[in-house]
């Protein structure tokens, strides 16, 4: 609920900045945010922002209810077992300083925070890849309060979600955008051990990747800005409107809710500013109307830095002095013979009180309520403003304008006080039990192929699961040895509605069990009574996050592959652990196409290719709603299968491979014999 200068109150969205610095925090309170987003030290998507740490953290709270502005921590990044006792302690810190709501992006740190903070409102990060209305509502029933929603949604999309749900809906209205969908990009980490996923992405996708080989960065899309759209998205049922940047300049995040804040109060916003603060050759909105054509990729150019120094200076001036946002209701009594008294009263229920002198008998003119509330008034340079003045002035008095005017700070002294005091939200701090570990069981091995061909006339008696994509299953039908088949379902699918009919269809068919890649899977495969099995998507990699997925249903997990083998071997046994142990791997799934850049898809032959600055061509497959970039060095571990011992299953990933290869592949890792020339052991002998 917001207040504007005419004072009637308007349900309005909020408008939500990013701070990575004490700077940012005042260009976003003073211009006008009505929330910020900010990480401690560790456990947060930008881990090279300045961040906050110890007394200056609880300081900014402090300086941001003060404010009337919200803080909400990030704690949007996956967590080792290892460090848990970092997490909790970060977690403590953040209850102290009295922030209003954690970010999460990790289950098992979802499942955590609720044991240690019960009363903390939890949001749902947008590395959580939920795009969809089962997604919402499975996070409903976890008592999530708010979801941020996946960048890659329309308008339509946005609205549909919300006559589904209930809870609060954030989305992105400015900034960078990421070419992969947030959560389910592991190309930083694959190939250079800086994982998006924990906080460090070395933004990859800004370098050269081009579809014809000449050095072009054919993933660089340009920044999304959706301001001129933001009435439509408060229509489509957004509560709030996020700005990213927490690594952008104080001058950027001053620009941006300066712009949001007179779009939403109904003037024209300086989008030409705007864009001259930072751009990657303009910006685009192709997401949210539903135009992902080639428009939607640029690149950051000379030009759009020479635009920048331009306005820096100017930027500034707009958050040296404090935003009226907070509206004041004062009474003012003037009696003979008493001392006078104001008191003022803020929404959030906050009184304070100050006396004055006993009043004079006016010798010439008497002091009013009206002629009082000009010196009231002067609040400026405080986020207070007057909106209301009551009282009672017996006729004929007189105060001093001095003493008017002590009474006035003496109020917002006390006021200030008061709202900047620290409100802690209780911290628990135990650690909840985790469910009793299985026995060690014989290690299995698990075929995920690409198509029906790469697994015909193969002998699947050593083999515990096939795994098929479910597009390919419909599309066979029957299969042979049905009762062996796993459905994977896709990590993304935006037709919720066709995504249901298809699922209803393989029930029909007879199939029974399904490999869960996304929270959303968790909801369907129990209203249609599913056997649910963990794929890598789910972005496992803590014990309790394991724990969590067992109580939600999971027969079995396989660990996301962002981990190394002493890492993994750590977790928790609730239900049977595997991991990926072969294949060239999925690094990112995009809805916007870098080889529609240059091609119709009526000329397109779904499997391109894109070249990097060292030569190496990465697959590029259409799987219809999405594209999916892989890596081209071969996970390989036939080897090395005694450092697998510890996990119940093994998973090989096939794609592109041919039934020859494929039956080779596989009698290499039942024999424990294969050789390679080529290959990579992905993260699993490497700090993470």
């Amino acid at each position: 609920m917001q207040m504007i200068g005419d004072q009637k109150k308007i349900l309005q969205p909020e408008i939500l900045a990013p701070c990575g610095s004490e700077e940012s925090v005042r260009a976003a309170v003073n211009c006008g945010a009505d929330a910020v987003y900010l990480g401690q030290k560790a456990f947060n998507a930008r881990q090279n922002a300045d961040n906050f740490s110890g007394q200056a953290f609880k300081d900014i709270v402090s300086f941001c209810h003060l404010n009337g502005v919200k803080v909400y921590q990030t704690l949007n990044t996956l967590v080792f077992d290892s460090e848990l006792s970092d997490l909790k302690l970060c977690v403590k810190n953040g209850c102290e300083a009295g922030v209003d709501a954690f970010i999460i992006q990790d289950m098992g740190v979802l499942q955590l925070v609720q044991e240690w903070a019960p009363k903390m409102p939890i949001h749902a990060s947008t590395q959580m890849t939920i795009h969809t209305s089962a997604g919402v509502r499975f996070l409903e029933e976890l008592g999530v309060k708010r979801v941020v929603l996946a960048r890659e949604l329309s308008l339509q999309e946005i609205h549909e979600i919300r006559q589904n749900c209930k809870a609060e809906l954030e989305v992105f209205v400015h900034g960078a955008l990421c070419v992969c969908m947030s959560g389910q990009c592991y190309m930083s980490g694959m190939l250079g051990g800086r994982s998006g996923n924990r906080g460090t992405c070395a933004q990859p996708c800004r370098l050269p990747f081009s579809v014809h080989g000449d050095g072009a960065a054919d993933l660089s899309l340009r920044d999304l800005s959706a301001i001129p759209l933001l009435d439509q998205l408060a229509e489509a049922g957004v509560n709030s409107f996020k700005i990213e940047g927490r690594m952008k300049r104080p001058e950027y995040v001053a620009a941006a809710v300066t712009a949001c804040v007179e779009k939403r109060n109904g003037k024209q916003p300086d989008l030409e500013r705007l864009q001259a603060v930072f751009s990657r050759s303009g910006f685009t909105d192709g997401y949210l109307t539903a135009k992902r054509g080639r428009e939607m990729f640029g690149v950051r150019q000379k030009e759009d830095v020479t635009a920048a120094a331009q306005v820096l200076a100017p930027l500034r001036n707009l958050y040296r002095s404090a935003y009226p946002r907070i509206p004041c209701k004062a009474n003012f009594e003037m009696h003979t013979e008493r001392k006078a008294t104001l008191s003022l009263s803020d929404a959030d229920g906050n009184v304070v009180k100050a006396e004055g002198e006993i009043p004079e008998i006016a010798r010439e003119k008497a002091t009013t309520l009206d002629s009082a509330k000009e010196y009231f008034s002067k609040m400026g340079g405080t986020p207070f403003y007057l909106s209301e003045l009551t009282g009672t002035v017996e006729d004929h008095l007189m105060m001093p304008a001095k003493v008017l005017n002590a009474m006035r700070r003496d109020c917002v002294e006390q006021l200030t006080q008061k709202r900047s005091e620290i409100h802690e939200v209780k911290f628990i701090g135990t650690m909840p039990e985790l469910p009793t570990a299985l026995p060690k069981q014989k290690r299995a091995i698990r075929l995920r192929a690409e198509t029906f061909e790469q697994i015909t006339n193969l002998d699947t008696s050593e083999l515990e699961w096939v795994i098929l994509p479910l597009d390919e299953v419909l599309k066979q039908r029957n299969l042979p040895e049905q009762d062996k088949i796993i459905v994977e379902l896709p990590r993304v699918s935006f037709d919720e509605k066709q995504l249901i009919a298809r699922l209803v269809q393989l029930r029909n068919f007879g199939y029974d069990r399904i490999l869960v890649q996304n929270p959303s899977h968790l909801l369907l495969g129990r209203e249609l009574n599913f056997i649910l099995h963990g794929g890598f998507g789910l972005n496992i990699i803590n014990s309790y996050a394991a724990a969590f997925y067992q109580e939600q249903g999971l027969t079995d997990i396989t660990l996301s592959f962002e981990m190394n083998l002493n890492q993994a071997k750590r977790i928790h046994r609730g239900v049977p652990i595997g991991v990926i142990a072969y294949g060239n791997l999925p690094l990112m799934i995009t809805r916007s196409c870098p080889i529609g850049k240059y091609k119709n898809c009526s000329n397109c032959s779904g499997q391109e290719t894109l070249t990097d600055r060292r030569g190496k061509r990465f697959a590029v497959r259409c799987q219809g709603e999405v594209r999916e970039i892989y890596n081209p060095d071969t996970l390989y571990m036939a080897d090395r299968m005694g450092d697998l011992d510890s996990f119940d299953f093994i998973t090989l990933y096939f794609t592109g491979e041919s039934p020859a290869e494929t039956k080779r592949v596989i009698q290499e890792y039942i024999s424990g014999s294969g050789t390679r020339e080529h290959f990579t052991r992905g993260l699993y002998y490497r700090k993470v």
